[in-house]
């Protein structure tokens, strides 16, 4: 049985991985601001790529997630992501989704509270990190819509979508390290 590392792995940006995670965050909020639209259908200048950041940071107060993912991350869009791979796949760690940080998706899918809200033609890609190219894989964005997605069909169903995954050998707080980058920094001078 074919895993995530036997598909199609094709080299990638942090700034697709920005974008991706800022329509994913449009998706959830509804967001449809012209502002907004013109930053995710701006083009690839350094200017359009700050503007993206700046909103994923501060508008959407993701800079707690992505501070913690280690600099020197090679990022990768992988055709496809499928039903037999997630069980390659675990929560992200240190959150609270009912209990189920750092836990296997297949175990944790049971255990969560909510339902799925819509069907994957409309998802955001999601975003995975791992040490190792073989897995496992932490969900860094999308926990709640394959969990959703497992706890409505555990016995499988026809998911394909694209999902980007970051490899890095240092340690990742959200991929169950204990060590921390830059949350205790911006938590210590939040405290000043």
């Amino acid at each position: 049985m074919k895993k995530i590392i036997d598909e199609h792995w094709k080299s990638s940006t942090i700034h697709d991985v920005v974008l991706a995670l800022l329509l994913a965050e449009f998706d959830k909020k509804g967001d449809t601001s012209d502002g907004m639209k013109y930053v995710v259908c701006g083009d690839s200048s350094p200017e359009h790529q700050w503007q993206r950041l700046r909103l994923l940071y501060n508008k959407y107060h993701r800079r707690f997630l992505w501070g913690e993912v280690p600099p020197d991350t090679e990022w990768y869009r992988v055709d496809w992501l499928r039903d037999r791979h997630l069980k390659e796949l675990r929560v992200i760690s240190h959150c609270h989704l009912d209990g189920t940080g750092g836990m296997p998706l297949v175990k944790a899918a049971p255990k969560v509270g909510w339902e799925l809200q819509e069907d994957q033609e409309r998802w955001a890609c999601p975003i995975l990190f791992s040490n190792n190219p073989k897995g496992p894989y932490t969900i860094l964005e999308g926990n709640h819509r394959l969990l959703a997605w497992r706890k409505k069909y555990p016995r499988g169903r026809s998911l394909l979508m694209p999902v980007y995954i970051g490899i890095s050998k240092l340690p990742c707080y959200w991929h169950g390290s204990k060590h921390v980058l830059t949350n205790d920094l911006w938590l210590k001078r939040a405290r000043k």
